[in-house]
């Protein structure tokens, strides 16, 4: 588990006890004073606060409900009936009952709650976890569990039940308690910390228990076995340790959003690289067809017509043109491996094709297979490096018989 600072907290102004506990459980010396010091507050994994039960209200409720929101919006309706002040003023905490079925209630005004949480962060101290320190003595099955500390008597006397009195007032307030009996009617009274006052035997056995134990020790043991609703809930709810989680969330949402303005930008690059490919091309297009048709305008379908013509040819020379010399050369561009045409100029009656290949051999590998075709002429009229292979222009023309 991870390490502890439990924190005994009394009221604005006044003296904290605190104890710190290990990962492994074991707990140090219990210290007090004005607030604990700043390495001991970074070094706990979780911070724990014991306010005093005189100054919560301990109830017991049976909602049904789906969820804990809905837990939530439901418990002060429960309980109105039931408090002396509007259920508006008080914040609730609850969990479920240990006895299987309905909630245990903690409530308290929201304004000491905010008084509270208000010291303790001007003291440095902020707490992930707010409870009441009666519900951190074992819930009696026999009797009533108290804890006798500075003048003062914490009592539990069952799942839902507890208070703090003097001891000079513990007797009246242990008679109105109206306590289990046994079978000579008396109540057995299970006491850590300091001395009780002596109480009548008639009525009362006392049993010692952790006798001589700091009482901030006593909690911090029944702190790990507890059953206790944890008052920083709702708008409460501390949002410290979620900050850096909080932090990185929204470090990885503005890094998503720059991946996909990154992504926009890319595609738009991609648009405009394809749309000056796309008017090469046209370019070239008008280029040959001119040559084929001299003279006539280039319609939007020139490649169509060029073909349709081919083919009205039978596929069948046509007296020279580029359509006849790019049939002859196809079949030679398209036995070579690792060789790509990027583009054809027609001029004069020479057709140009601008290569690329791996190297100049490749391109020469091409030349000498044109010039082996009957009736045609190839050279190398240029060659130059890039980052992609070797780009050439290969000109080819007809010979003479």
């Amino acid at each position: 588990m991870p390490s502890r600072l439990l924190i005994r907290y009394r009221a604005p102004g006044q003296p904290l006890a605190w104890v710190a506990e290990d990962e492994r459980g074991r707990m140090g010396a219990v210290l007090r004073g004005e607030r604990p010091d700043s390495a001991a507050l970074a070094a706990a994994g979780e911070v724990v606060v014991l306010v005093p039960v005189e100054d919560c209200m301990l109830l017991e409720a049976e909602v049904a409900a789906r969820g804990a929101e809905q837990l939530a919006r439901a418990i002060p309706f429960a309980l109105e009936d039931q408090l002396a002040e509007p259920v508006e003023a008080l914040h609730f905490s609850a969990l479920p009952h240990p006895r299987g079925h309905g909630q245990l209630v903690a409530a308290v005004r929201r304004e000491r709650l905010r008084g509270w949480l208000d010291d303790l962060a001007a003291r440095g101290v902020r707490p992930d976890r707010m409870l009441v320190d009666a519900l951190l003595l074992a819930a009696p099955a026999d009797g009533a569990e108290v804890l006798v500390d500075d003048g003062r008597a914490l009592v539990r006397a069952g799942a839902a039940r507890g208070f703090a009195a003097t001891l000079d007032e513990l007797p009246d307030w242990l008679a109105l308690a109206d306590l289990p009996r046994d079978a000579d009617g008396r109540t057995r009274l299970h006491v850590a910390g300091g001395r009780i006052p002596a109480l009548d035997a008639a009525r009362f056995t006392i049993a010692r228990d952790d006798a001589g134990a700091d009482p901030l020790a006593v909690l911090a043991a029944g702190l790990r076995g507890a059953i206790a609703p944890d008052l920083l809930s709702g708008a409460f709810a501390p949002r410290h340790r979620g900050a850096p989680l909080r932090r990185s969330w929204r470090i990885a949402a503005v890094l998503a959003g720059l991946a996909v303005l990154l992504g926009f930008a890319a595609l738009l690059l991609d648009r405009a690289r394809l749309e000056r490919r796309l008017a090469t091309l046209e370019a070239e297009t008008a280029s040959v067809y001119a040559g084929i048709y001299p003279g006539a305008a280039v319609p939007a379908n020139a490649v169509d017509r060029v073909r349709a013509d081919y083919r009205a040819l039978g596929g069948a020379p046509a007296g020279g043109g580029a359509l006849e010399l790019l049939a002859q050369v196809a079949p030679v561009l398209g036995a070579v491996p690792q060789v790509f045409l990027k583009g054809i100029e027609y001029r004069g009656g020479a057709l140009e094709l601008v290569l690329l290949a791996p190297g100049v051999s490749a391109l020469d590998a091409v030349r000498e297979s044109i010039a082996a075709l009957p009736g045609l002429g190839a050279e190398l009229a240029a060659a130059s490096a890039s980052e992609r292979g070797t780009e050439g222009r290969v000109r080819v023309t007809r010979r003479a018989p």
